[in-house]
């Protein structure tokens, strides 16, 4: 376990944030080294008796989950719902629902481009089978919930991830739900920092919502080649000292994550080509 002073622990927590909220990266980022490995099932056990490893069932992704175009205005990207700070975006990026999910998909390469993540080591992967192929021959993929298969293939991960702030780190595990091409949502477990934590990604081409004519173009040469994707982040600090000062700078932190992941997405498939 972590043993911290409080109150150093939330300078250390509100110097970061006021750091972020003036545009600068965390000095403590660059100390935490970037490793990713994947452990096998015989060393589940964790030495942080807090952590446990339960089941889960797979998630339906509901119509909610899936934002209109209204979502675009500012005024509907924040919400409170009593401790609950809530951010949701809809945006409409020039590349395949295949090249998004395989990034936000790609859980243990999250500390090169996820915000304040520090560290990913995968525990598990569990690939939901299909009533309809009980002739499936043995699954050989190493990645199973990254390569080929089909559209809203399921496969549930469990990841320990640490988050680093200025001067400390907590690890939690997260429960990551990959419906391939369609939604990547993970929920968080046992930790010490978040009293609730979850974001689901959604990709969806133009043809799969209805949106006014005003604005989709069907006349945009691009327009199969986008996709739309909506993320819904979700989280509470279980500090009343961290929830406070957290109210000050989530903007920043939410709008972050988006424009990190917009710029890994050129980082692997590179900047889309203005004919495309």
């Amino acid at each position: 376990m972590y043993h911290r002073n409080p109150a150093a622990y939330s300078r250390g927590f509100a110097t970061s944030l006021f750091q972020l909220g003036c545009g600068a990266r965390p000095a403590s980022l660059a100390c935490f080294p970037c490793q990713t490995r994947i452990l096998p099932s015989a060393k589940l056990s964790l030495s942080r008796t807090f952590f446990s490893l339960p089941s889960f069932p797979p998630s339906t992704p509901s119509e909610s989950e899936v934002h209109g175009v209204e979502d675009l205005s500012v005024k509907d990207r924040y919400s409170k719902k009593g401790d609950l700070l809530v951010y949701k975006e809809t945006k409409r990026l020039p590349y395949t629902k295949e090249q998004l999910y395989g990034v936000i998909a790609d859980v243990e390469l999250y500390p090169e481009f996820v915000p304040f993540c520090t560290g990913s080591n995968l525990y598990s992967v569990k690939t939901l089978s299909d009533s309809s192929s009980s002739e499936r021959p043995k699954d050989t993929r190493a990645k199973p919930w990254l390569e080929a298969g089909y559209s809203g293939e399921t496969h549930l991960l469990e990841s320990e991830l640490a988050v680093g702030f200025k001067s400390f780190e907590e690890k939690y595990i997260s429960h990551v739900e990959c419906r391939k091409w369609d939604t990547v949502k993970a929920t968080a477990s046992h930790s010490k920092l978040f009293k609730h934590l979850t974001s689901t990604w959604t990709f969806k081409s133009p043809a799969e919502i209805s949106f006014p004519q005003s604005v989709l173009q069907t006349t945009d040469p691009s327009h199969t080649n986008s996709t739309y994707i909506s993320l819904h982040l979700a989280f509470a600090f279980s500090s009343p000292v961290h929830a406070a000062i957290s109210e000050l700078f989530w903007k920043a932190v939410s709008e972050r994550m988006v424009s990190s992941f917009e710029a890994r997405v050129q980082q692997v498939h590179g900047r889309p080509s203005s004919k495309s």
